[in-house]
């Protein structure tokens, strides 16, 4: 299938509408997932393709999203969201670059004289350093805003404002990173999770079991220890239906109707804070299934021992 995918040039037509596409941030990302999805399953095929795509490798792995395309558009929370992936890619990538450099393939030429610049792509060691450095960043951030939200639910008598609704659901997000990766690795076993437990940093640790601890730790130390001691609140136990009766039953008087929407909108504003406490207590429920799903993971990329394989998949000549 995935040799009928490159044969029939659709594979290259998606690199090169991503190339040249103006569409929302959002289709983009969706892009490269499931480019990356692709790639992962077939990387002698069509992730050994997509590598050699000039310019394509050098932004999907870079944690700035910069360089070739226009960024402009992307707001800070987006480029917190791409992060799960940008570090999915950086993984392959690892193995991507190492496959190059092997049977040194050389990029994709323009058939236009009219070349355009574009950055190569990244090196074993730029890609080992970035998916180290974006990982350790999303334990870090998930761990400070679990911390921020355990610290207000204990001391709400010191809260002076509650944060917008635009800095909470990025909090969420924040969360939801770390929740797609490791749901990601776990579905990306086979490739990427020795990659991610053996690969990942540099060359500086060379045993295998000291790099597998040290992606261990970062997990307990950081996530887990800020999910110490959450205690679930009892507030915002009311039905969100009942909390719409009320609105409801104030729309039945016509002679009000401006009072009404004004009322609406105080309403959807109070349902959110009441909602807060239950949908933080379900993000942490989450976020602790992810840590024990991550764990599961690494436990069984020891006992396989997988990671001495990851090269032989590699070993094909096709291009």
């Amino acid at each position: 299938q995935a040799q009928t995918l490159l044969n029939s040039g659709l594979f290259r037509q998606w690199l090169v509408w991503w190339s040249s596409s103006s569409s929302s941030i959002d289709v983009q990302k969706a892009m490269e997932h499931s480019v990356l999805y692709l790639c992962t399953f077939a990387p002698t095929l069509l992730g050994k393709y997509a590598w050699r795509y000039p310019g394509y490798a050098a932004q999907v792995t870079n944690p700035t999203r910069g360089g070739e395309k226009d960024d402009s558009q992307e707001s800070d929370e987006d480029k917190t969201t791409a992060e799960a992936t940008v570090l999915l890619w950086n993984l392959l990538g690892i193995q991507l670059a190492k496959a190059t450099t092997t049977a040194s393939s050389s990029t994709i030429k323009w058939r236009s004289k009219a070349t355009p610049t574009v950055r190569p792509s990244p090196t074993v060691a730029e890609c080992q350093t970035q998916a180290w450095s974006i990982y350790a960043s999303i334990c870090k951030n998930v761990a400070s805003v679990v911390t921020k939200w355990k610290t207000r639910r204990e001391n709400p008598q010191e809260t002076v404002a509650v944060d917008d609704n635009d800095t909470w659901e990025a909090e969420l997000s924040c969360l939801d990173q770390f929740n797609r990766l490791c749901q990601s690795l776990s579905d990306l076993s086979v490739l990427l999770l020795p990659i991610f437990c053996f690969e990942m940093m540099d060359d500086s640790v060379e045993d295998d079991e000291k790099k597998k601890m040290a992606v261990r730790k970062m997990v307990m130390t950081t996530i887990q220890q800020s999910l110490t001691g959450w205690v679930v609140s009892t507030i915002g136990a009311t039905p969100p239906d009942s909390i719409k009766l009320k609105t409801d039953d104030d729309d039945d008087d016509k002679n009000v109707e401006d009072d009404d929407d004004h009322d609406n909108v105080e309403s959807s504003a109070t349902r959110l804070e009441r909602q807060r406490p239950r949908l933080e207590d379900e993000a942490v429920s989450r976020i602790r299934k992810s840590v024990k799903l991550l764990q599961s993971a690494i436990d069984s990329c020891s006992r396989t021992g997988t990671a001495a394989t990851t090269s032989t998949r590699f070993s094909s000549k096709a291009d």
